[in-house]
């Protein structure tokens, strides 16, 4: 857990420092929010590979892999002023956080019974969202009060410790009780990627983690913190504690997504689905609010968001039931897959309508309204997807 924490701080670094970026490197909204696109996008592209790694070596091997490979990447963006080497740096973020998640759960159910994995999945993930408090308070407190290269240098420190912590004290199961994947050919291998894909309920976990957490991250990672601040004008201190409280409200709501999920089997897509239409909700009646949305509002806003990252760990559930062990690090690359790719997506749809209508300076709220109203085609896609992968999925129940 404490690892993953660490791996969140890395990956949502950029969430704080993007005003800083754009003046640091001398670029747009547009440039800086590829900083981040690519960064997921090496996320996304990575799972498969990785969930059929960690099939075959264990979380042990890498997860600290990962660690070290993020410290690398933050050590790149802390010392150079080149665009293109900072670039690098942030796919090597991406990288190192792409083996982290997958194999943070996957220890999950080999330590405890059946009975509590939903609630302690969300639990892991309740602890690894305090990463988002280190970079949105520390982080930026340092960024702010010592500059660009001692923050990230110390980002990158972090990153050391973690991989050193792993490596030492974690085991990927009790004795005897892990068993690597053992396919060697290639053809093995591919059968059992189509296997997993080809399963009814890959895709309905999919489209679940594509819908309820893309805004969940998009927010925090890279454009939360510039619309509270340059578009709406409230104060660094007030958006960095906005932004500290998505960690704040997984602790009672994983808890209670996490039961229902072991509880009622049957109804966890349609709780999805209920979290997802909160969160629209809260989007529409914050962008349309005629004026500056007031704090309480904006609290409102985040707490639906939020919500999603306990939801997305609704998809992780299907595939824990429908997967045999061998090939639950497969599946669960490729449902990571889907909120990752829904978030680069929204992050870009966002930098480029804010270049468009204001250029690389002079952020108001009628702009950010407009350029976060971009998310209504991706949720829209999301909602969709769920809808006929569960109707499938019940078909085939039935057949």
């Amino acid at each position: 857990m404490f690892v993953y924490a660490m791996a969140v701080m890395q990956r949502s670094t950029f969430g704080v420092a993007g005003i800083a970026a754009s003046e640091h490197f001398g670029v747009g909204a547009g440039l800086v929010s590829m900083f981040v696109v690519l960064q997921l996008s090496v996320y996304a592209a990575a799972q498969v590979p990785v969930g059929l790694v960690l099939d075959r070596l264990g979380s042990r091997v890498v997860v600290t892999t990962g660690a070290v490979v993020m410290a690398a990447g933050q050590l790149l963006v802390a010392t150079t002023d080149d665009l293109t080497v900072a670039v690098i740096g942030r796919v090597l973020v991406g990288l190192g956080d792409a083996m982290t998640f997958n194999a943070v759960i996957r220890l999950v159910p080999a330590w405890f019974p059946p009975r509590v994995v939903p609630v302690l999945t969300q639990l892991t993930g309740l602890i690894g969202s305090l990463g988002q408090i280190l970079s949105a308070v520390p982080f930026r407190a340092l960024l702010g009060s010592y500059g660009w290269r001692p923050a990230f240098l110390i980002a990158t420190a972090a990153s050391v410790v973690a991989a050193v912590l792993m490596a030492v004290f974690a085991r990927n199961a009790p004795p005897g009780r892990w068993h690597p994947d053992s396919s060697r050919s290639l053809a093995a291998v591919v059968a059992g990627v189509r296997a997993v894909r080809r399963d009814p309920a890959t895709p309905l976990a999919f489209w679940i983690h594509f819908t309820t957490c893309f805004s969940t991250m998009m927010f925090p990672l890279m454009w939360g913190y510039p619309y509270l601040t340059a578009g709406l004008g409230y104060s660094p201190a007030l958006a960095s504690g906005l932004l500290s409280f998505f960690a704040a409200v997984a602790v009672p709501v994983g808890p209670v997504v996490g039961r229902l999920t072991a509880r009622y089997p049957g109804d966890r897509a349609r709780l999805a689905l209920a979290l997802i239409w909160v969160q629209v909700a809260a989007w529409a009646v914050t962008l349309l609010w005629p004026a500056t949305p007031p704090v309480w509002l904006l609290v409102v806003l985040i707490v639906a968001i939020a919500m999603g990252g306990p939801g997305s760990n609704i998809a992780f559930d299907y595939i824990r039931t429908s997967q045999p062990p061998q090939r639950v690090g497969t599946g669960t690359g490729m449902v990571i897959m889907g909120g990752f790719i829904a978030c680069l997506i929204s992050i870009l749809l966002v930098g480029l309508t804010l270049d468009a209508l204001t250029g690389p300076t002079g952020y108001d709220a009628r702009s950010f309204a407009l350029a976060l109203a971009t998310q209504a085609p991706v949720y829209l896609v999301g909602i969709t997807g769920i809808h006929l992968s569960r109707r499938r999925l019940r078909a085939a129940c039935r057949g």
